[in-house]
């Protein structure tokens, strides 16, 4: 994180741009999977406090059509947990993990 302004300039003079903050978000990272009698269980390690969207799919075939499943921000250390208590009403479901 940072604090950033722009200085353009030519040979007629130069302006300088307000000042702006940049962050850079870690994407997500290793998502794990563990399915358990309550469902499966994702984990991610990522950004602290940036929201997370989980999104799922039955099908690879192209084109895939991915469903959000829940959007939610990792903690203080970056981490992230969700346990999808509905991925037994598909027999196969694929998932993954995006920032907005």
């Amino acid at each position: 994180m940072g604090i950033y302004q722009a200085v353009i300039s030519d040979g007629t003079g130069s302006i300088t741009s307000s000042v702006v903050s940049l962050v850079v978000f870690i994407p997500p990272q290793n998502l794990t999977a563990h399915a358990s009698g309550a469902g499966v269980t994702l984990q991610l390690k990522g950004t602290t406090n940036y929201p997370y969207v989980l999104q799922s799919t039955t099908n690879l075939t192209r084109p895939v059509v991915w469903q959000s499943v829940v959007t939610n921000p990792a903690d203080a250390t970056g981490n992230w947990t969700f346990t999808d208590t509905n991925s037994s009403l598909a027999p196969v479901r694929y998932y993954r993990a995006t920032v907005p």
